[in-house]
C-alpha cells in the first residue's frame, strides 16, 4: 500500500491485498502495471467494517471505553493520595487514626547450657 498525507486527508493506494473470505473482502492482485484510484486510508484498513452500523452504537462503545480509562485512571489517583497521606514509618488504624506502637516487653535472659 502506498499512503499520501496531504493536508488533514490520508489516502492510500493498494498495491496488494490478500482475498478474505471470512470478511469477505476481495482481492487486490499485484500486476506489474496498474492504474488505480487514491481512496481512503480507513477504507483500505478497515476492510472488514461493516457498512450501515448504527452511529449510536459507535459513540457507546467509545464512551464505554473511555468510563473505564477514567475509572481506572481514578482509582489509581485515590490510591497514590491515600498512600501519600500516611507518614513514612507512621502505622495506622483502619480509620485512618494513628497510633504508636507500645514498647515490646523485656525478655527474660536464657540460661545458656
Amino acid at each position: 500500500m502506498i499512503r499520501l498525507h496531504r493536508g488533514a486527508e490520508l489516502a492510500a493506494v493498494p498495491i496488494y491485498l490478500p482475498e478474505d473470505t471470512a470478511i469477505p473482502a476481495k482481492g487486490v492482485p499485484a500486476t506489474q502495471h496498474f492504474t488505480r484510484e487514491f481512496v481512503s486510508d480507513k477504507k483500505l484498513l478497515q476492510r472488514e467494517q461493516k457498512t450501515g452500523v448504527a452511529g449510536w452504537l459507535t459513540a457507546v462503545a467509545y464512551l464505554t471505553v473511555a468510563a473505564i480509562g477514567y475509572f481506572l485512571l481514578g482509582l489509581l489517583a485515590w490510591g497514590l493520595h491515600r498512600l501519600a497521606s500516611v507518614a513514612p514509618g507512621a502505622a495506622t488504624r483502619p480509620g485512618g487514626r494513628r497510633f504508636e506502637r507500645a514498647p515490646a516487653a523485656p525478655r527474660e535472659p536464657v540460661a545458656a547450657s
